[in-house]
């Protein structure tokens, strides 16, 4: 006996018209809170048409529409703080101090 199981993934029919007036700025939506596409230049991001992309995402796309937010997965280094100490101390060695082979040593 051979079982097969089909798992069959769908992405939400988009909406235009009057099922996405509420939602501003958008052209195709998911649902009457989430748009799928927006229109007029802007950038859609969690469902939502917005003016620009905030700081801590890409922009993608040019035209008045598919505008979207991607996010920045460019990792940020921590700052670093390097502190470098320097001594100096210079001393004259002679006779058995030095070893065999010298006459001074420092």
């Amino acid at each position: 006996t051979t079982t097969t199981t089909t798992t069959v993934t769908t992405t939400p029919l988009a909406l235009t018209g009057a099922a996405c007036q509420q939602l501003s700025n958008c052209h195709a939506c998911v649902s009457a809170q989430e748009c799928k596409t927006c229109k007029n230049r802007r950038y859609l991001l969690n469902g939502a048409c917005i003016d620009t992309c905030p700081t801590d995402t890409i922009p993608q796309g040019t035209g008045n529409f598919s505008r979207v937010c991607l996010p920045n997965n460019t990792p940020t280094a921590p700052p670093t703080t390097t502190t470098s100490t320097t001594t100096s101390v210079t001393q004259t060695f002679t006779g058995t101090a030095c070893g065999r082979n010298c006459h001074a040593c420092t």
